[in-house]
C-alpha cells in the first residue's frame, strides 16, 4: 500500500487489531484510495474505496494476511473473485478487480452499493406488500437466470446476500451479493484445488435450502429458484415456510414436511396473501426439482404475469406434499387390512389385529348407542346404522332430535324431508318411518375395532419402548450453544457479522459463559475474529478443558490453522500446541513438521518447543532444518550451534551445507615490509570454521566404517 500522496509508494501491513482506521488514506495496489470503513468482519475489513484512474467509488474488501493462510478460507475468497468475475449483469454485484498485497493479505474490489439488505427491510417491516414483493423476487429472478446462463449455481440466496437499491426510479432493484460457495454446473477453474470449510456439510443455509441441497444430492439452478421462492414466501408473509434453531431440523424440514399455507405463517396482523400469488410461490417449493420451474425464465414469467393481474382473493392454495413418504395404506388392493409397526412385538400383533378388523367388516349389528335425554325434548332410540353429516337428526316419529354427541349420532336416523326428494333441510317431523343407510351398521363396527385396536397398538408400543428399547435421550453436543442462551445470542451476532454484539452479549454474561464450553467456544471465535489471538487462545482452552470433546468443531480448528499461519511467533507456538496437542486434526501435525523445515527460521525455532513436547522429533526433516539453520541464524555463534547438530544427525549428506558455509569464508593476505604475507580469514561464519571442518571430516570418516 501507499499514501494517497506520496510519490514513492510505502508498503504498509493490513492492522490485525482495530477499526481499520489506520489504513484511511492509503493506496491499495497503486489503484484503490482507500477513504472510510464500511466495517470489519471475520475474514477482514471492508473500506470504501476511490478508483483512483477513473474516480469511481468501489468497495475493497481485504482478507488478512492470517486468513490468507488458511486454505479453506482463501479458496473461498479466491472463488467469490472467480464466479463475480464471469458475471456482468445489473442484478448482481460487479468486481473490479482482484490482488495481493506485499504482507500476504488479499483484496477484492467490488462495486460499491448504496443501499441497505434485504434482511434489514424484512427486519423492520415484516410482510412486505405483494406488488413490491414481487418486483423484488422478479429482480432476483433475472439476476440468477444470468447466473445460471454462465454455467453457475449461488447456492446461497438469502435475505442478506440480496441489496436492495435505488436505480433510476426503482428504489427497489435488487443485487445479488456473496459468490463465495457459488458451485459450477460443469467442471471449470472454479473447483481446480478449491476445499471449502466444513467439508462434508451441505453448503448453503438452511433456512432457504433446498431439499435435494440440505441432502447433498446433486443440484442445477433449480436449487436456486427453490431458495427465491422461499425468499418470495417470506417476503409475503413476514416469517419463511420453515424454521427452527436447530439447523439440521431446519433441513428436515425442506425434505419431509409439507409446506404450511401461507394464512399459517403469517405475521401478526398481516394481509391474506392473493391466492394466484401463493399458487405461483407454491410451484417453487415443491420437493422435487423436476416438479418446479424449469429456469428462472420461466418463473419470472409467472412473477411478471401476476404483477400485470391482480388479484385480491384470499388463498386457500394445498402445497405439495412429500414423495415416498414410507407410508402405505391402512387397506390394500386385495381389500385386506395391512399393519405395520416399530416394533417386533407390535409385528407378531398385527396379524390378529388385521383379522378383528376384517371381521369387523361382515360384522352387521354394532352395539346400539346410548339413548340422550334432554328436558323438554322427546328422543326416541336411534336406530342402528344411521349416520349424520351436519345435518337435523330426527327420532322414529320424525321428531327432531338434539344433543347427541358425535358418537351418539353415529346411531341416530336422519331422513329427507317430505317432498324434498333429497336429504333434511328443515326441522319439520316426518311421519315416514326412518331411512336408514343399508351399509352403515359395518361401517360403525369397522370403526369401533379400528379405534381398539390403535389403542391396542399404542399400549403395545409404549409397553416394548419403557421395557426394552428407551428412546435414548437427546442431548445437544458441547460445541452447540444451547437455544435462549447466551452463547446462542452470541453465535448469532457473530454470523451476521456483528462482532462487537457478540462480545457484548458474552461480557453480560460471564458467570454463565465461565462453566459453558459452547460459550467458550463462541468467545474464542469472537476473539479470533477481532484478532485478539492470546485472549481467543485463552477461551479455546477452557472451553476444551470444560469439554475436550468440542475440539472437532470445525471453526475452532480453521481458527487455530489461520493463527499458526500468523507471523506473531508467540501466538504460533501456542495455537500449535492447542492444534495438535488437544485436537485429532489430521491436519494440525502435518502444518508443524511443515512448519519445522519453513524458511522462515523464526517460525522453525516457535515451533521446535512444541515438536519436543508433542514427541515428534522422529517425524522432522532434521537435515533440512539445521541446514536452513546454518544458513540463516545469526549470529555466527548460533550457526555453531547449527553445526553440531549436523554432525550429530551423522548423515553424509550434511556434508554440502557444511562446505557452503565455508565458501562464506575467504582468506585475505597483508604484506609488511621485511616479513612474510599474513593470512587472516574474514567473513560472516569465521567463528565456525573449525567446528565445520572438524565435522566435514568426521562425516566423511563414517563411509570409511
Amino acid at each position: 500500500m501507499a499514501r494517497a500522496d506520496s510519490t514513492d509508494p510505502v508498503e504498509t501491513p493490513v492492522p490485525l487489531e482495530g477499526d481499520g482506521h489506520e489504513l484511511l488514506g492509503m493506496v491499495v495496489d497503486g489503484r484503490y484510495r482507500l477513504d472510510a470503513t464500511l466495517g470489519r468482519g471475520g475474514m477482514g475489513l471492508v473500506y470504501r474505496a476511490t478508483q483512483i484512474r477513473l474516480r469511481r467509488a468501489a468497495a475493497v474488501k481485504i482478507l488478512h494476511p492470517s486468513l490468507a493462510a488458511s486454505p479453506d478460507v482463501r479458496n473461498r475468497f479466491e472463488r467469490e473473485a472467480l464466479a463475480i468475475g464471469k458475471i456482468d449483469h445489473p442484478n448482481c454485484v460487479s468486481v473490479y478487480d482482484v490482488g495481493w498485497l506485499p504482507d500476504g493479505a488479499r483484496y477484492l474490489a467490488m462495486e460499491l452499493l448504496e443501499g441497505r439488505p434485504l434482511a434489514d427491510v424484512l427486519e423492520q417491516e415484516g410482510q412486505i406488500a405483494p406488488g413490491r414483493a414481487l418486483h423484488i423476487l422478479a429482480g432476483i429472478l433475472r439476476g440468477l437466470a444470468h447466473i445460471h446462463a454462465a454455467k453457475l449455481i449461488h447456492r446461497d440466496i438469502k435475505p442478506e446476500n440480496i441489496f436492495l437499491i435505488r436505480h433510476g426510479q426503482d428504489e427497489d432493484f435488487a443485487k445479488i451479493l456473496d459468490f463465495g460457495i457459488a458451485k459450477p454446473m460443469e467442471a471449470s477453474e472454479l473447483d481446480d484445488g478449491v476445499k471449502l470449510t466444513q467439508a462434508g456439510m451441505a453448503f448453503g443455509t438452511p433456512i432457504y435450502m433446498a431439499p435435494e441441497q440440505a441432502l447433498g444430492n446433486p443440484m442445477d439452478g433449480r436449487a436456486d429458484l427453490y431458495a427465491a421462492a422461499v425468499l418470495g414466501y417470506e417476503m409475503l408473509c413476514g416469517h419463511p415456510p420453515f424454521y427452527s434453531d436447530d439447523k439440521l431440523e431446519v433441513m428436515s424440514m425442506h425434505t419431509a414436511k409439507p409446506v404450511p399455507p401461507m394464512r399459517q405463517r403469517l405475521v401478526r396482523g398481516g394481509r391474506p396473501v392473493p391466492s394466484s400469488i401463493e399458487r405461483l410461490i407454491a410451484r417453487g417449493l415443491t420437493k422435487k426439482p423436476s416438479d418446479r420451474y424449469a429456469s428462472a425464465e420461466d418463473f419470472l414469467a409467472e412473477v411478471e404475469s401476476a404483477l400485470r393481474t391482480p388479484d385480491g382473493g384470499v388463498t386457500d392454495v394445498v402445497f405439495d406434499r412429500p414423495h415416498d413418504t414410507g407410508s402405505l395404506p391402512l387397506v390394500g388392493s386385495d381389500g385386506e387390512v395391512h399393519i405395520t409397526g416399530g416394533t417386533a412385538l407390535a409385528a407378531d400383533a398385527s396379524d390378529s389385529i388385521a383379522d378383528a378388523i376384517n371381521d369387523a367388516l361382515s360384522t352387521t349389528e354394532p352395539a346400539p348407542p346410548t339413548r340422550v335425554v334432554m328436558p323438554g325434548v322427546k328422543l326416541a332410540t336411534p336406530p342402528a346404522g344411521g349416520v349424520g353429516l351436519g345435518l337435523p337428526y330426527t327420532g322414529p316419529s320424525g321428531e327432531p332430535i338434539f344433543g347427541l354427541t358425535p358418537q351418539q349420532r353415529l346411531g341416530a336416523a336422519f331422513v329427507p324431508a317430505p317432498g324434498s326428494g333429497g336429504m333434511a333441510s328443515s326441522l319439520e317431523p316426518d311421519p315416514r318411518p326412518p331411512t336408514v343407510i343399508p351399509h352403515v351398521r359395518k361401517r360403525l363396527g369397522l370403526y369401533l375395532v379400528i379405534g381398539a385396536c390403535a389403542i391396542a397398538i399404542g399400549v403395545v408400543g409404549a409397553v416394548v419402548t419403557s421395557n426394552m428399547t428407551r428412546e435414548p435421550e437427546v442431548t445437544t453436543p458441547p460445541n452447540v450453544p444451547a437455544p435462549e442462551s447466551a452463547a446462542h445470542q452470541a453465535n448469532e451476532a457473530l454470523e451476521h457479522g456483528d462482532v462487537a454484539r457478540a462480545l457484548q452479549i458474552l461480557d453480560a454474561n460471564k458467570p454463565e459463559v465461565a462453566a459453558d464450553p459452547a460459550a467458550q467456544l463462541v468467545l474464542g471465535h469472537v476473539r479470533a475474529a477481532r484478532n485478539e489471538n492470546p485472549l481467543a487462545l485463552e477461551a479455546y482452552g477452557k472451553a476444551l478443558t470444560l469439554a475436550p470433546t468440542v475440539e472437532s468443531d470445525d471453526r475452532l480448528r480453521a481458527a487455530l490453522r489461520a493463527m499458526t499461519a500468523s507471523r506473531d511467533y508467540p501466538v504460533v507456538t501456542q495455537a500449535f500446541e492447542t492444534w495438535v496437542g488437544r485436537t485429532l486434526d489430521p491436519e494440525a501435525k502435518k502444518a508443524l513438521l511443515q512448519s519445522a523445515v519453513n524458511n522462515d527460521i523464526a517460525r522453525r525455532k516457535a515451533v521446535r518447543p512444541v515438536i519436543e513436547r508433542q514427541k515428534l522429533e522422529d517425524q522432522v526433516d532434521w537435515l533440512s532444518a539445521y541446514s536452513l539453520d546454518l544458513a540463516q541464524d545469526e549470529p555466527c555463534e548460533a550457526r555453531r550451534t547449527a553445526v553440531a547438530s549436523l554432525r550429530t544427525l551423522g548423515d553424509q549428506r550434511a556434508i554440502a551445507a557444511l562446505q557452503r558455509a565455508l565458501t562464506k569464508v575467504k582468506p585475505v593476505y597483508t604484506r609488511v615490509k621485511g616479513h612474510r604475507p599474513t593470512r587472516t580469514l574474514v567473513g560472516p561464519n569465521v567463528c565456525l570454521v573449525d567446528d565445520a571442518t572438524a565435522a566435514i571430516g568426521y562425516l566423511r570418516g563414517l563411509s570409511k566404517k
